[in-house]
């Protein structure tokens, strides 16, 4: 940092973009897609872990050192704080990787990053495929087409993706349980993001157990001396006799 200028220095990462090796490659095996979505769930479950959520995880944002391994770079989008129950809302990333409750304005958390993460994989499983027989039409790079923004995203609100014959059953699978669609949450993308609440409810159960044994051991104490109290009183009958004899 000098008077004028603010500098961020970062990894020198020579290894290129996924999305160059991917428009060299065509498409990727299972191997290889297993070993970068591999490094990829280590990298967001460390930022989930943290309150952060990516939300523009794409191709051109991770990139690979010189031994191969991936890096996720560009965090010009991310949100922080976001623990527990919180959300956020603002519209941003990129429109190919949008998550349906961003595009319909709903309140989000770290679940968008897995949906982001589930067109990725399908990116790197198919990458340039033939013409949909069903669209008539090019399935392009991502699972969602539309001519303009506003038919994309009502692709991404209702459209299934179309999955070529190529790709195995396991592939297809995974692929369909990160793009499950729901109004404000797809259900399978956040069993994930819930285990931190999970985790928290826990935590404040075994917090609360204190509270209840020094309730527990209170309620006894005040028994103790309501007994106490009733010997007392029982002392003092023959005291009283011995005075009115008196």
């Amino acid at each position: 940092m000098v008077y004028s200028n603010l500098f961020f220095v970062l990894e020198f990462l020579n290894g290129g973009d996924l999305n160059f090796h991917l428009a060299q490659m065509g498409r990727f095996s299972t191997e290889l897609v297993r070993f970068y979505a591999s490094e990829l769930v280590c990298g967001l479950r460390f930022l989930h872990k943290r309150g952060i959520i990516y939300r523009d995880l794409k191709l051109d944002n991770v990139l690979l050192d010189h031994e191969g391994h991936v890096r996720i770079a560009d965090f010009g989008m991310c949100k922080m704080q976001i623990f527990l129950d919180r959300t956020a809302d603002a519209f941003c990333g990129t429109v190919d990787y949008m998550a349906p409750e961003v595009v319909t304005g709903k309140n989000y958390n770290q679940s968008v990053d897995w949906w982001s993460f589930g067109i990725m994989l399908y990116e790197m499983l198919v990458g340039l495929t033939p013409v949909s027989p069903q669209a008539g039409r090019l399935v392009g790079l991502t699972p969602f087409i539309g001519l303009d923004e506003d038919e994309l995203f009502w692709a991404i609100r209702t459209e299934q993706p179309y999955y070529p014959r190529f790709l195995d059953d396991d592939a297809t699978e995974i692929i369909k349980w990160y793009a499950r669609k729901r109004l404000q949450y797809a259900r399978g993308r956040l069993q994930y993001a819930r285990k931190p609440l999970q985790y928290a409810r826990r935590r404040l159960q075994y917090a609360r157990k204190p509270l209840q044994y020094a309730r527990r051991r209170l309620q006894y104490a005040r028994r103790r001396l309501q007994y106490a109290r009733r010997r007392l009183q029982y002392a003092r009958k023959p005291l009283q006799y011995a005075r009115r004899r008196l």
